[in-house]
């Protein structure tokens, strides 16, 4: 047996270490890279996890190991508000979640291994004996391959388990409520709670009987594996269900909207049967008309035919569009949209047509035109402007809407539609949305800017026509 075995067994524990925690910062930086405006900040999360547990770990008698990852954990989340100051409730939720399922997977991981490597002993002490000093070799080399197998078991495991929580969080942007954060937290406190308890049991366990308590112990250790897989199943069913919640509530949220823009078609549906009816009237009544004409003119009373003829032409004026587009859905929406902004006191200009040849459906341009303007109308005040115009260049059709606004958009990185101020966040954008699942429809895209008090929303729709 070599002299040196002693250290080569120390240099085998500080590279299972650091590679722990190597795996621990790369699963950490992939976690938070989606939750970030700057993706090249994630480097900076993983660099100081490592480099922070690294130090205090070897720094002697500074801290423990699990002080040593508790406050690296806090640096790195300090860099990452740092980073974004956004959704700071998301960020608490990753790193405790974080915290616990790193915790859980390395345990496990160490209680395989032993398992492992007390079965490989009893099988091969049957055949050899392994206080032998001969068989150094053999015992050096079980340590380092049971090492191996249990730092590629962590790192796979945690690595799936961080893709998984990254799959499921669907909202990433989105800002939680409290809660909503304590619903997705409660899970990782308690599984904070046991691995508190745990440690305590062990250190106690420890003194009062001299031995360690991570001794290989098969029941036992079979009973904490079986603990580690209920807390990471309830923290990931968790969040599936909070996901689940969201889901529907959208699903909600987005049937209120179509029972509106319903509304709204049946309201435009209703003004077209008006404007059917009169003109139908009108039709009918022509003859009479004219007989009452010609009698009018037969008695030489041309002031009266002027007059009459004046009164006719007023009645038919009412019965027709001054906004003219080609398709008689988007001139009553039009229509209606010009004598909501007139009422209020805000400048309506329109140079929209309607693209007869193109293939486009009249009811998505009409979702499109009644949203937008109505976004518009709502944001341009009393002297205020909302222009409506459209372009048309082969298969791209444009539609843009533009209007007066004195405050400051900021457009959701996420989403790229513009955040709400608004109380009602939740139902709150489900009109920009639909624009831009119509947009989506036809292989196009929606985009909002501001220039300075205009703020303008062009939607790109592509026809294969």
């Amino acid at each position: 047996m070599p002299e040196n075995i002693d250290m080569m067994y120390r240099m085998v524990l500080n590279a299972n270490f650091l590679a722990n925690q190597l795996i621990a910062a790369i699963c950490l930086l992939i976690l938070c890279r989606d939750f970030i405006k700057r993706k090249r900040g994630t480097a900076l999360i993983g660099s100081v996890y490592f480099f922070v547990v690294v130090i205090l770990y070897y720094v002697p008698f500074l801290v423990d190991g699990f002080a040593a990852y508790s406050l690296a954990l806090a640096a790195a989340f300090v860099v990452f508000v740092w980073l974004d100051r956004r959704n700071i409730k998301m960020k608490i939720f990753l790193f405790v979640t974080f915290f616990v399922i790193r915790w859980t997977v390395s345990s496990t991981s160490g209680k395989i291994r032993s398992l492992l490597s007390l079965a490989v002993l009893n099988i091969v002490s049957g055949f050899f004996d392994l206080s032998d000093p001969a068989m150094w070799r053999f015992n050096f080399i079980e340590v380092v391959l049971s090492t191996l197998l249990g730092d590629a078991f962590c790192g796979v495991v945690l690595y799936l388990l961080v893709w998984k929580i990254n799959k499921m969080l669907l909202y990433k942007q989105e800002n939680l409520e409290w809660r909503e954060l304590l619903l997705m937290i409660i899970p990782s406190a308690n599984g904070m709670v046991v691995y508190g308890i745990f440690r305590f049991y062990a250190d106690a366990y420890e003194k009062e009987m001299g031995i360690s308590f991570f001794q290989p112990h098969i029941p036992l250790d079979l009973l904490w594996i079986f603990c580690y897989a209920v807390i990471l199943a309830v923290i990931v069913s968790t969040m599936t269900l909070y996901q689940y919640i969201r889901k529907k509530r959208e699903e909600e949220n987005r049937g209120v909207m179509l029972e509106s823009q319903i509304r709204d078609m049946q309201a435009h549906i209703t003004e077209v049967e008006r404007l059917y009816n009169g003109i139908r009237g009108v039709r009918h009544d022509i003859k009479n008309h004219i007989e009452i004409i010609d009698s009018l003119i037969a008695q030489g009373k041309a002031d009266e035919v002027k007059e009459y003829s004046k009164t006719l032409a007023e009645t038919v004026e009412t019965f027709d569009f001054a906004i003219k587009t080609g398709n008689p859905v988007t001139d009553v929406i039009l229509h209606e949209k010009m004598e909501t902004a007139l009422e209020n006191g805000i400048q309506f200009d329109v140079d929209f047509h309607y693209p007869t040849d193109m293939g486009v459906n009249a009811f998505d341009v009409s979702v499109i035109l009644s949203n937008a303007l109505s976004n518009a109308i709502e944001a341009a005040r009393a002297g205020g402007f909302v222009k409506v115009s459209s372009f048309r260049n082969k298969n791209a059709y444009l539609i843009t809407v533009e209007n007066s606004f004195d405050g400051r958009l900021e457009i959701d990185a996420e989403s790229g539609l513009p955040k709400t101020k608004k109380s009602d966040k939740k139902t709150h954008g489900f009109g920009l949305q639909n624009i831009k699942s119509v947009a989506a429809k036809y292989y196009g895209d929606v985009l909002i800017e501001q220039k300075e008090n205009k703020v303008s929303l062009t939607v790109m729709l592509l026809s294969a026509v």
